[in-house]
């Protein structure tokens, strides 16, 4: 996830803000969903459970990632679709992980 969302392992390389469920979220950073720059995934961190001040799984803290529906447009798989997301397929590797992951879906 940083070499995705981050130029140096802390500062974002891009953000953006977002309303998610209504509410306003300045500063999420973003990175390209695949190969093109018109979709984009933003990434958030619960850091209700923080204890040191950056993710990580041992304080079992969530994040979610998020993506913005902006018309249509074509893609790596389709001629034309409403959203792509990324989600980092290795969260199975991190200590601690329950290896569930929940996936919600609103649609505005």
């Amino acid at each position: 996830m940083n070499a995705t969302f981050s130029s140096d392992g802390s500062d974002p390389k891009e953000i953006q803000t977002m309303v998610i469920k209504y509410y306003t979220h300045q500063y999420v950073p973003i990175a390209n969903s695949t190969n093109s720059s018109d979709f984009v995934t933003g990434i958030l961190w619960d850091s209700s459970n923080d204890t040191d001040g950056q993710f990580g799984p041992t304080d079992n803290e969530a994040v979610i990632f998020t993506t913005p529906i902006e018309g249509t447009h074509a893609s790596r798989y389709s001629d034309s679709v409403y959203y792509e997301i990324r989600v980092p397929g290795t969260f199975d590797t991190y200590v601690g992980s329950s290896g569930v992951v929940d996936f919600y879906l609103e649609l505005r």
